[in-house]
Protein backbone atom coordinates (compact mmCIF):
# COMPACT_ATOMS: atom_id res chain seq x y z
CA UNK A 1 0.00 0.00 0.00
CA UNK A 2 1.39 3.38 -1.26
CA UNK A 3 2.16 5.65 1.82
CA UNK A 4 -0.71 8.21 0.33
CA UNK A 5 -2.90 5.48 0.91
CA UNK A 6 -2.25 5.18 4.64
CA UNK A 7 -2.89 8.85 5.04
CA UNK A 8 -6.43 8.42 2.91
CA UNK A 9 -7.25 5.60 5.34
CA UNK A 10 -6.29 7.62 8.37
CA UNK A 11 -8.48 10.42 6.83
CA UNK A 12 -11.51 8.65 5.92
CA UNK A 13 -11.36 6.68 9.51
CA UNK A 14 -11.35 10.39 10.97
CA UNK A 15 -14.42 11.69 9.18
CA UNK A 16 -16.43 8.23 9.94
CA UNK A 17 -15.63 8.51 13.46
CA UNK A 18 -16.92 11.98 13.87
CA UNK A 19 -19.71 11.21 11.91
CA UNK A 20 -20.35 8.94 14.85
CA UNK A 21 -20.28 11.21 17.81
CA UNK A 22 -16.69 10.73 18.55
CA UNK A 23 -15.88 14.59 17.80
CA UNK A 24 -12.28 14.89 19.14
CA UNK A 25 -11.44 11.67 17.76
CA UNK A 26 -7.78 11.41 16.05
CA UNK A 27 -6.64 8.51 14.38
CA UNK A 28 -2.78 8.33 14.62
CA UNK A 29 -0.81 5.58 11.60
CA UNK A 30 2.04 3.68 13.60
CA UNK A 31 4.52 0.54 12.98
CA UNK A 32 5.83 -0.08 9.87
CA UNK A 33 3.48 1.60 7.15
CA UNK A 34 4.25 4.91 9.27
CA UNK A 35 7.92 4.07 9.15
CA UNK A 36 7.85 2.75 4.82
CA UNK A 37 9.68 -0.25 6.48
CA UNK A 38 6.65 -2.54 6.04
CA UNK A 39 5.98 -5.25 3.20
CA UNK A 40 3.28 -5.74 0.58
CA UNK A 41 1.63 -7.95 3.48
CA UNK A 42 2.08 -5.33 6.57
CA UNK A 43 -1.04 -4.37 8.01
CA UNK A 44 -1.33 -0.67 8.79
CA UNK A 45 -1.48 0.32 12.55
CA UNK A 46 -3.77 2.78 14.22
CA UNK A 47 -4.55 4.20 17.40
CA UNK A 48 -7.92 5.84 18.38
CA UNK A 49 -7.30 9.11 20.19
CA UNK A 50 -10.34 10.07 21.91
CA UNK A 51 -11.40 11.86 25.49
CA UNK A 52 -14.80 9.49 24.74
CA UNK A 53 -12.87 6.44 25.39
CA UNK A 54 -12.51 7.76 29.52
CA UNK A 55 -14.09 5.20 32.01
CA UNK A 56 -14.43 2.93 29.33
CA UNK A 57 -13.09 -0.73 28.80
CA UNK A 58 -11.84 -2.68 25.93
CA UNK A 59 -15.14 -4.44 24.97
CA UNK A 60 -16.86 -0.70 24.82
CA UNK A 61 -14.10 0.87 23.14
CA UNK A 62 -14.42 -1.54 20.22
CA UNK A 63 -18.30 -1.38 20.40
CA UNK A 64 -17.92 2.12 19.75
CA UNK A 65 -15.78 2.06 17.41
CA UNK A 66 -16.46 -1.96 15.16
CA UNK A 67 -18.94 0.02 12.48
CA UNK A 68 -16.37 2.40 11.29
CA UNK A 69 -13.52 0.28 11.73
CA UNK A 70 -15.30 -2.56 9.17
CA UNK A 71 -16.00 0.68 6.80
CA UNK A 72 -12.54 0.90 6.53
CA UNK A 73 -11.32 -2.53 5.69
CA UNK A 74 -14.33 -2.99 2.97
CA UNK A 75 -13.07 0.79 1.83
CA UNK A 76 -9.69 -0.06 1.78
CA UNK A 77 -9.66 -3.99 1.37
CA UNK A 78 -6.71 -3.69 3.80
CA UNK A 79 -6.06 -5.74 7.02
CA UNK A 80 -5.88 -2.69 10.24
CA UNK A 81 -4.97 -3.04 13.46
CA UNK A 82 -6.57 -0.65 15.81
CA UNK A 83 -5.92 0.18 19.09
CA UNK A 84 -7.81 2.80 21.14
CA UNK A 85 -6.60 5.14 24.08
CA UNK A 86 -7.82 8.34 25.06
CA UNK A 87 -5.40 11.43 25.39
CA UNK A 88 -3.91 10.57 28.48
CA UNK A 89 -3.15 6.65 27.79
CA UNK A 90 -1.56 7.99 24.43
CA UNK A 91 0.74 10.90 26.14
CA UNK A 92 1.55 8.67 29.28
CA UNK A 93 4.27 6.09 30.24
CA UNK A 94 2.80 3.17 29.12
CA UNK A 95 4.97 0.55 26.32
CA UNK A 96 2.03 0.60 24.07
CA UNK A 97 2.42 4.25 24.15
CA UNK A 98 5.97 4.90 23.89
CA UNK A 99 5.86 2.39 21.00
CA UNK A 100 3.10 4.23 19.12
CA UNK A 101 4.71 7.73 19.65
CA UNK A 102 8.21 6.27 18.46
CA UNK A 103 7.05 5.44 15.37
CA UNK A 104 3.97 7.17 14.85
CA UNK A 105 3.33 9.73 11.46
CA UNK A 106 2.34 13.26 13.09
CA UNK A 107 -1.14 14.25 12.39
CA UNK A 108 -2.78 17.63 12.83
CA UNK A 109 -5.26 17.94 15.45
CA UNK A 110 -8.62 17.50 14.90
CA UNK A 111 -10.70 20.25 13.79
CA UNK A 112 -14.07 21.07 14.84
CA UNK A 113 -17.06 21.82 13.05
CA UNK A 114 -16.07 25.19 13.08
CA UNK A 115 -13.05 24.24 11.56
CA UNK A 116 -10.45 25.15 13.61
CA UNK A 117 -8.41 22.68 15.96
CA UNK A 118 -10.22 21.32 19.26
CA UNK A 119 -8.39 21.76 22.32
CA UNK A 120 -7.71 18.75 23.73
Amino acid sequence: MAEGTAQQAVRYLEERLRQTGLDDARVVLFGSRATASGGPESDVDVVIVSSAFRDKGLFERARMTQDVELSAIRQFHLPFDILTMTPEEYSGDSLAAQFVRASAVPTPAPRGRTGRPRQS
